[in-house]
């Protein structure tokens, strides 16, 4: 074998041949114990491993890929796991992917990092919302943006868009968005996270928390981590909205399109930071039902695939010694 002849040791071998140090070692003992066609039958091909993908499941990778150039494998895998198209693992998605040359290498962009979903944040919707102030360019002019974002789900609950947002249009903002929960009439609202922005320590806003009984945390001073769900978010929007296409001419402009984008953000964008369902799935409390039948389906993949390949391969071995034989 090449490996064994080629003077170097197996480890810078496989590392030129470009092969696996684990599959160069279950050929060598194919060979060794089964000789030629034991080794034969290990690098016949897909067909020979039990795990491989289907053809089909492979086809299903590549259009989907191609129809959502923009989503990362992971996201990928778990996109076509809901939709019901077919299940495979993110690392197999990855290795089709860089197998086609598939895999954008992506401009690093500093920022704050995704929170962590298994931190101690709230354990159900409408406990803790985080909130901030972004600012957007509308017609040469920079426009604010206050979004208010459920700490559980990632669900966007309220937000608002104009040239002048002081600590009194915050506060009914807040107001509007405990409205549209149907918190009005519960005694404990949901408690604010905020920076130290002037909109958050203004009289107004603080006066209706205060008349609310609601809590407000506000978080360190230079410390935008501490408030990472918010700040992620807003990263989001601009980066996958705002920054690809051209300045808003118009306040309506800018508005009809972040309200779209919201509600795809809500309703059919998958979260990294709640097991990959949508914040709405998490929000009513859908979540942990469909990761349980996603995982399930899972496995059933697994097995079909596992039955399919081995079919294959004592086919491929019958086969073979009809030949033999003739």
């Amino acid at each position: 074998m090449l490996v064994r002849t080629s003077g170097l040791s197996v480890k810078k071998s496989c590392k030129l041949l470009e092969l696996k140090r684990g599959r160069y070692h279950r050929w060598f003992r194919a060979w060794k114990e089964e000789g030629p066609e034991g080794l034969r039958d290990k690098m016949s091909g897909p067909e020979s491993c039990p795990h491989s993908l289907l053809e089909e499941e492979k086809q299903a990778v590549y259009k989907e890929a191609d129809e959502n150039p923009d989503v990362k494998h992971r996201k990928l895998a778990y996109q076509l796991q809901n939709k019901g198209i077919c299940f495979v693992s993110a690392s197999s998605v990855y290795r089709l992917l860089k197998e086609q040359d598939l895999i954008k290498e992506r401009e690093k962009i500093s920022g704050p990092k995704a929170p962590d979903s298994r931190d101690d944040g709230p354990k159900e919707p409408n406990k803790q919302w985080h909130t901030d102030v972004s600012f957007i360019r509308v017609n040469g002019r920079w426009a604010k943006l206050v979004s208010f974002l459920d700490g559980y789900s990632r669900k966007i609950i309220h937000w608002k868009l104009a040239y002048s947002l002081s600590a009194w249009d915050v506060s009914r903002v807040y107001d509007e968005a405990v409205g549209k929960e149907g918190l009005l009439e519960e005694k404990e609202k949901p408690d604010i996270v905020s920076d130290n922005g002037p909109r958050f320590v203004g009289r107004d806003f603080t006066a209706l928390l205060e008349e609310l009984g609601v809590k407000h945390r506000r978080i360190p001073v230079n410390h935008p981590e501490s408030n990472g769900k918010i700040e992620v978010f807003h990263k989001t929007l601009k980066y996958e909205g705002v920054y690809r296409q051209k300045e808003y001419e118009t306040l309506a402009e800018a508005r009809k399109e972040i309200d779209k984008f919201i509600r795809n953000y809500n309703e059919n964008r998958l979260h990294q930071g709640i097991d990959y369902v949508t914040p709405v799935q998490k929000h009513e409390g859908k979540g942990d039902a469909i990761i349980e039948e996603r995982n399930r389906k899972h496995k059933e993949a697994i097995e079909r695939r596992k039955m399919i390949n081995q079919k294959r391969t004592e086919n491929g071995k019958t086969k073979d010694k009809i030949k033999e034989s003739v």
